[in-house]
């Protein structure tokens, strides 16, 4: 009996099974160490092949073919690779053009993630500036600010969407007080920050950020 599973043509071997024995041997390079055949069924006709620690290069076409002295089968299928990414860091840079600068950090995402800042009225604002690079994990991370203009009691919220798995984080920074107009000229102010606990509604997880004192030494 011979259990193999490859990728798209049955040379690349991922796992190989052959009269009762795993051959890790045959298998490809990236697949070594990674792989582990469940054998618990294969007399009921079932087997399955469980792969550890994923990376976005194991995506694409799989394959299994099933060999015995009786019958002999073989299936394809795609496998695709999802990453949602990890919780933000965010930073106030400090005050720019009669606002305060928020600038956001996520790691982690695949495939490319799609971000949207919105005011507390759910319009869209525009980033002042957004990059989304690819890492030596084949993963994306994501940096985004945008400055939120001078009012009492504002907020904004920034969505990270995994179109994917459709699912998102979304992140809202409650801002309260007023501010000084950009043109006042003092000292680097300190900004204290509090930081609420997570919610998640449905597919949505919530991190709230409160700026609730701005102040100069």
């Amino acid at each position: 009996m011979e259990i193999r599973w490859f990728r798209s043509h049955t040379s690349d071997v991922v796992h190989l099974y052959q009269e009762q024995q795993e051959l890790p041997g045959r298998q490809m390079e990236a697949f070594r160490n990674r792989t582990k055949l469940v054998k618990d069924y294969i007399a009921y006709g079932s087997v399955i092949l469980q792969l550890h620690s994923i990376v976005p290069s194991d995506e694409g076409t799989y394959g299994c073919r099933f060999l015995s002295n009786n019958f002999s089968g073989e299936a394809l299928w795609e496998l695709e690779v999802a990453g949602l990414g990890s919780d933000p860091h965010l930073s106030l840079e400090g005050f720019k053009e009669g606002g305060i600068q928020l600038r956001l950090r996520s790691s982690g995402w695949y495939p490319k993630p799609k971000a949207q800042w919105r005011d507390h009225q759910g319009q869209c604002l525009s980033p002042e500036f957004e990059a989304i690079v690819w890492d030596a994990q084949g993963l994306f991370s994501l940096e985004t600010s945008v400055v939120v203009r001078e009012g009492a009691f504002s907020n904004v919220s920034l969505s990270i969407q995994n179109l994917l798995l459709n699912q998102k984080k979304e992140f809202v920074v409650q801002i309260a007080g007023q501010w000084l107009s950009a043109h006042t000229r003092l000292p680097s102010p300190h900004v204290y920050i509090h930081i609420g606990p997570k919610a998640v509604y449905k597919d949505t997880m919530v991190l709230r950020l409160s700026v609730y004192r701005v102040c100069w030494p």
